[in-house]
């Protein structure tokens, strides 16, 4: 096994191609807009906890246990 690191390299290879491994160091490699990712992930957060107050989540009372 060699020694060569591509981190230590401007993330390229022996050869000089870009190693793929090596992070770009942007959000989603510069596909995804960070602050936009964050709004909709609070909006399905905020979707997700409001929509578990009717009763259907889990650890709730009508489970087994009641009849010992």
């Amino acid at each position: 096994m060699s020694d060569y690191k591509p981190t230590e390299h401007n993330g390229l290879n022996k050869d000089g191609t870009p190693d793929k491994r090596v992070g770009t160091g942007e959000f989603a490699y510069g596909k995804v807009d960070p602050h936009i990712a964050g709004m909709e992930g609070a909006k399905a957060a905020a979707r997700g906890s409001s929509s578990s107050s009717d009763g259907s989540s889990s650890g709730g009372a009508g489970g087994s246990g009641g009849d010992l």
